[in-house]
């Protein structure tokens, strides 16, 4: 029997996984169907302590990752499906995508939160063949093309900063008549002579390009004269900072979740003995990357305390 699986491999899970290997709770980590977390599709992190110019989310999570390699840290591309309390309270069995399972003392849930798919016609239709919500993804295939991104936060202003040294033109699509984001990160991207700020608009549609099953345009609408456009774009980036779903769905009635999915918990022990969260799935937590590892390290102490004095009794 495992004492912790940790189900998820971004800040939080790995900042669980150094703290828990340092204590000898030897963590089994499954890394899911997101190895590193979304994180790691970042472009560019520039509010993470410890980097004077930045870096990318790729690069800091791999060292995270190798930090807990190089502590022992194991790691499976599995994911559970499943969590089912045993009847004398010893643990808990983990049933995996793969078939298998595994039993363990207990868990900690860092499977954070997913996109929300852009709601308006031709989006879903046309995801993978033009809309997109990884810019470091896919961001070449659209090399020399004019593109889009929709959001109103830091990650949109970041998405545009990067796909403006690939393509040709880029649009930024923004509800509000702001950004809600740092002043220095809106001063470097207005700077870009490539990049056109649309406030105050919305996308209606995302139009098919004729004879080909792949983005030829946006249909856009001017809030404050009420107009509409069509603006021809090969590429859409949804980049939305609100637009999260908790991966949560399976967890059924195991937990206490919010009114939006997420899980409700105390210092890391949500309202099942032995089953922690951290990270952006954390009910009420600010979707950042120092606080979803600030909470692993909180679940971590809370984990190590649990089986201690599971042990002694």
């Amino acid at each position: 029997m495992e004492k912790i699986v940790v189900l998820g491999s971004g800040p939080a899970g790995l900042t669980a996984a150094i703290y828990t290997a340092r204590a000898g709770l030897s963590p089994l980590v499954l890394e899911g169907g997101s190895p590193m977390g979304i994180l790691a599709q970042a472009a560019r992190v520039d509010n993470y302590p410890g980097f004077a110019v930045g870096t990318s989310g790729f690069d800091l999570m791999l060292a995270m990752h190798t930090q807990a390699e190089a502590l022992g840290v194991r790691f499976e591309l599995e994911e559970a499906v499943s969590i089912t309390p045993m009847d004398d309270e010893k643990g808990f069995v983990l049933r995996l995508s793969s078939g298998e399972s595994l039993e363990t003392e207990s868990v900690l849930l860092a499977m954070g939160a997913s996109p929300k798919p852009l709601e308006i016609p031709g989006a879903k239709e046309l995801e993978g063949r033009g809309v997109s919500h990884c810019s470091v993804c896919d961001g070449m295939f659209f090399k020399g093309k004019d593109v889009a991104v929709i959001g109103d936060g830091e990650a949109a202003l970041v998405d545009a900063e990067y796909l403006a040294g690939i393509c040709k033109k880029v649009w930024l699509i923004n509800k509000h008549t702001e950004f809600i984001a740092s002043d220095l990160i809106i001063r470097r991207v207005k700077a870009l002579e490539n990049v056109e700020m649309l406030n105050e608009t919305i996308p209606l549609e995302v139009l098919q390009e004729d004879g080909k099953k792949s983005v030829g345009g946006v249909v856009l609408r001017d809030l404050n004269e009420s107009k509409e456009r069509v603006l021809p774009i090969s590429g859409l980036f949804i980049a939305k900072g609100s637009g999260r779903t908790p991966n949560s769905l399976w967890l059924n009635e195991l937990v206490d979740l919010d009114e939006y999915g997420f899980v409700m918990a105390n210092d890391g022990q949500t309202s099942r003995k032995g089953i922690f969260v951290a990270g952006d799935l954390l009910s009420g937590s600010i979707k950042q990357a120092v606080t979803a590892a600030a909470s692993g390290c909180v679940a971590a102490f809370a984990i190590g305390k649990f089986l201690k004095n599971k042990g002694q009794k």
